[in-house]
């Protein structure tokens, strides 16, 4: 099983629909509907943490969404591909959710959290079975980014066009 994972909001559903694109089955409830936010759907199970033993003991696709540090619950030896993403577009793109929910937005701070989380991320996955995805350059070249991903997929030329670049919204200013 091939374990999509990053930090939320840092591109998991855009390189699930990569390989939905690709001819692999993607796990997801359908519990969480599309809209603005991910217009093309998230590609969650709910509650995935609490469900890991059993994901893994008979798996539901070929593919499963577990965003970090979730992931960690897994036990198995699995096919990692790890989207990483500006911390700052992160936050930007929680913020625009949070706004949604009338919740307070996240402060610059947050980044840092970000950023350590992302440092543990990669000593996390240092031992492990892991392909990184650059969020961005996935963004501008998907067929260039994306090559390593060429073995799992079943249509590579279908695959990229997954890739919907308008959804690029939450830009760094750096």
């Amino acid at each position: 099983m091939i374990i999509v994972t990053g930090l939320p909001r840092s591109g998991t559903s855009l390189l699930c629909r990569f390989f939905l694109f690709g001819g692999l089955t993607v796990a997801t409830d359908n519990k969480r509907k599309p809209d603005r936010h991910n217009p093309y759907g998230y590609f969650e199970i709910d509650n995935v943490g609490s469900k890991l033993a059993e994901l893994e003991a008979k798996p539901p696709a070929n593919v499963l969404k577990v965003t970090y540090p979730i992931v960690k619950g897994l036990t198995k030896d699995h096919q990692y591909v790890f989207i990483k993403r500006n911390s700052e577009e992160i936050r930007l793109s929680q913020n625009e959710m949070r706004e949604d929910m009338r919740g307070k937005s996240l402060p610059l701070s947050y980044e840092i959290t970000l950023e350590q989380s992302l440092k543990e991320a990669e000593e996390y996955f240092r031992n492990k079975e892991c392909i990184w995805v650059d969020f961005k350059k996935a963004q501008k070249d998907p067929r260039k980014e994306l090559y390593p991903l060429k073995c799992f997929v079943l249509n590579w030329k279908n695959a990229w066009r997954g890739i919907d670049e308008k959804l690029y919204r939450h830009k760094a200013h750096s």
